[in-house]
């Protein structure tokens, strides 16, 4: 086999390139690899495809093939390679075969990991935003079942406003304990009075929302006769 693969040495920033296995498979997938497009069985194989098996890479690189199947799925998983298999054989595709054959800018490499690496950064973020998200439903609930259960009334979780005023006290660190708290004491000084109207989450969560939190919850007291 002839020819040449292109490496740059950003590749030492590669994630996998501290791992032996990772590497010694990755590049005999490189190097054996078509160079241009050619047919097999009746099909064409495109550049930097290699049709093989499990078991050729692991008789050629020394590994198991559990190795392999290893190997290989961390590499799927990572968008460095992609496969399909048949009781025969697998076809396994380099998904950037362009940054290694051919072609003079050498950071191409560069540039793509680092796209890689803001993906994987942008699709953990999204998932720490969803579980937040997914937390901030669970309060939102919970308070305004703790307000209708003290008022008798029957407010809705899934208005857009009140939504927003309780994500608005959560963005401030307030938490839920805060959110019963301020009900309780407002509900204690104005339940069967004219403020009575005002036990509402436009009133309770608003710009005062820190003021009701730290007033005193008055006592109530029996007088006896």
């Amino acid at each position: 086999m002839s020819g040449w693969i292109k490496m740059h040495r950003s590749i030492l920033n590669w994630e996998w390139y501290d791992s032996k296995k990772h590497m010694i498979i990755f590049l005999d997938i490189l190097l054996n690899a078509n160079h241009k497009d050619k047919k097999y069985r009746g099909e064409i194989v495109k550049a930097g495809t290699l049709t093989t098996s499990y078991a050729k890479i692991a008789e050629r690189t020394g590994s198991s093939l559990r190795t392999v199947r290893t190997v290989l799925r961390d590499l799927e998983t990572t968008h460095e390679v992609t496969r399909q298999s048949n009781s025969k054989f697998t076809i396994i595709t380099i998904t950037n075969w362009h940054l290694y054959q051919g072609g003079d800018t050498l950071n191409d490499f560069e540039t793509t990991s680092k796209r890689q690496s803001n993906d994987k950064q942008t699709t953990t973020n999204k998932n720490v935003k969803n579980v937040k998200n997914e937390k901030n439903i669970y309060i939102v609930r919970e308070v305004i079942d703790h307000l209708n259960k003290k008022t008798g009334k029957n407010y809705k979780p899934s208005t857009p406003k009140t939504q927003a005023l309780v994500n608005s006290r959560l963005s401030e660190d307030f938490k839920l304990e805060d959110f019963k708290k301020v009900i309780d004491v407002k509900h204690d000084e104005w339940s069967q009075s004219d403020m009575e109207i005002y036990l509402r989450p436009e009133t309770l969560f608003g710009n005062k929302f820190e003021s009701y939190l730290n007033q005193k919850q008055e006592e109530n007291f029996k007088v006896l006769f």
